[in-house]
């Protein structure tokens, strides 16, 4: 009969939380950011329809714009337009800046560490336990 022998991973120890948030790339920032915007003036798009046709109650028109999805979106109000495209405009006129500290370069290097080497967590817990 053959012995099996098992090998104990090494522990990897980085000096600092791995709960730390790393900072996001231009592109992922940008993306979430005109996500939320788009999503603030959605809102405000409903507030001031359902506002307006309070106001209106003498004009009873169904919505028939569905921006080619099964639900509606909020119809665009002529008032707000002006106000959404200064919104839209301070998003595309963000710069950034890359400033990185010592511990943001490491703390990034020991993130694509982390993620490229999936089994490293199991490892460290079945080290752990024996």
């Amino acid at each position: 009969m053959t012995e099996m022998r098992t090998e104990h991973p090494t522990l990897v120890n980085f000096n600092y939380s791995l709960k730390n948030i790393p900072t996001p790339s231009v592109n992922i920032y940008k993306k979430r950011l005109i996500e939320k915007v788009e999503s603030v003036i959605k809102c405000m798009r409903w507030k001031a329809f359902f506002f307006l046709k309070e106001q209106d109650t003498h004009e009873t028109k169904p919505l028939q714009d569905k921006c080619g999805f099964k639900s509606r979106c909020p119809p665009q109000i002529e008032k707000l337009k002006p106000f959404e495209e200064a919104v839209l405009k301070l998003v595309e006129d963000i710069k950034f800046k890359n400033t990185r500290n010592p511990f943001q370069t490491s703390s990034m290097h020991n993130y694509s560490k982390r993620t490229s080497q999936r089994t490293m967590k199991w490892q460290a817990i079945q080290h752990s336990k024996t």
